[in-house]
């Protein structure tokens, strides 16, 4: 069946660069149920359309804001985790809030907006991408950031992070 437009908070942002002023990441895994604006659902592997030219696809800051774009699609590639996508950040003040934040870890995920979906049961088997969010939280909590390269101003290079590697919890003996 046809769903209207929704949106799938899907992966996290794995690289934020300012020298480049890009923000790359895993927009949307495959196979992995997520929690949509219309339930959940899994999205089959290749199953996002992608526009021609790809730079009508915009990165949307602050989340699902359609009024506050901060940069647009430069590259997109099918992976076995999910689709990889490159965004060019604006020199605005909304491209530098959003590379600032997905380098400090507080927007770094993303969320898909999708139109003119097929599912088959609980799987979207194809739709539109019109958009990317960039957000704080996505549905998937075990996804993470693996690197954030960015610099700080005028030219003073920020050193690169990446998150320590979280260990189980065990009782002491």
């Amino acid at each position: 069946g046809r769903l209207p437009m929704t949106e799938l908070r899907h992966g996290w942002v794995v690289s934020a660069e300012s020298n480049g002023r890009t923000i790359t990441g895993i927009v949307a895994p495959w196979g992995v149920p997520g929690n949509t604006s219309a339930g959940r659902w899994r999205l089959r592997a290749g199953s996002i359309r992608l526009p021609e030219p790809l730079s009508r696809v915009k990165l949307l800051g602050g989340g699902h804001d359609w009024e506050t774009p901060v940069g647009y699609a430069t590259a997109a590639r099918d992976t076995p985790a999910g689709l990889e996508m490159t965004f060019k950040i604006a020199r605005t003040a909304d491209g530098d809030k959003a590379l600032l934040e997905a380098a400090e870890l507080i927007r770094d995920a993303f969320s898909v907006e999708l139109n003119n979906l097929a599912t088959e049961g609980d799987e979207i088997t194809a739709g539109d991408l019109t958009a990317v969010a960039q957000l704080a939280v996505p549905a998937y909590s075990d996804a993470r950031v693996t690197n954030v390269a960015a610099q700080r101003h005028k030219g003073e290079e920020m050193p690169e992070t990446t998150p320590p590697e979280t260990e189980p919890e065990t009782e002491p003996e």
